[in-house]
């Protein structure tokens, strides 16, 4: 049976590996203690809530005070962090994306990661890779929640917007998909139980074609 959609276009963190608190914030932590130890860095129960609004980088600046050195210390640190410890995919995500693979579907990433830290993930974590990775390394205009990049993969694949589908647990990955035509799921799995953030989850709700906080709802969306 022909797949629905041709291709997906999935973010990284928090949709296909378990980064936001077991990754990212710690590097934020460690950056603090070592570069700014007077101040006070954002609360794990906090994180997910600071980086949807004002987000990360505002909060710093607003919040922590960050000059532009402090900016160019703090990537390079999570940069060296992120490479030293790989994150993990969320169960039962490897064998949904090979399966889709084998179907003959396209597998896209769009994340705000480095381009090198998303293809060693899958290295470590999956039986295949990526047919396109668009990382942070893009460049300024061209990151969601511009359209660049479903744009570049409609015209790359012959595809028309409703053959592609954009996945995301964040507002710039459904403003991108939404803003293209494409369906766009809203993935909240990373965020259950006391890690709820009820703005996100209001929001995707919202915004997104479809809500989804379960991989095995993923499944039965992008193999039918």
């Amino acid at each position: 049976m022909e797949l629905k959609y041709k291709c997906i276009v999935l973010d990284h963190d928090d949709t296909v590996v378990e980064s936001g608190l077991a990754l990212h914030h710690k590097a934020h932590v460690e950056f603090m203690k070592k570069y700014k130890p007077r101040a006070i860095p954002i609360k794990r129960e906090n994180w997910y809530k600071v980086c949807y609004d004002p987000g990360f980088m505002t909060f710093c600046k607003t919040n922590l005070a960050f000059t532009e050195k402090d900016w160019e210390e703090e990537f390079k640190f999570w940069s060296e962090f992120v490479s030293k410890h790989p994150p993990k995919f969320f169960e039962g995500m490897p064998e949904i994306l090979q399966e889709y693979k084998e179907k003959g579907g396209k597998i896209v990433v769009s994340s705000f990661s480095l381009e090198k830290n998303i293809k060693r993930d899958y290295e470590i974590n999956s039986k295949i890779m990526p047919d396109l990775i668009y990382g942070w390394g893009v460049g300024d205009g061209k990151r969601k929640p511009s359209t660049w990049i479903v744009d570049n993969i409609a015209k790359k694949y012959n595809l028309k917007p409703e053959e592609i589908l954009v996945v995301d647990d964040s507002k710039e990955g459904i403003v991108m998909g939404n803003n293209f035509g494409c369906t766009t799921i809203g993935v909240d799995w990373a965020r259950q139980g006391k890690n709820n953030v009820p703005e996100i989850t209001e929001f995707l709700k919202k915004e997104a074609s479809i809500y989804i906080s379960n991989i095995q709802d993923f499944k039965d969306q992008i193999l039918k």
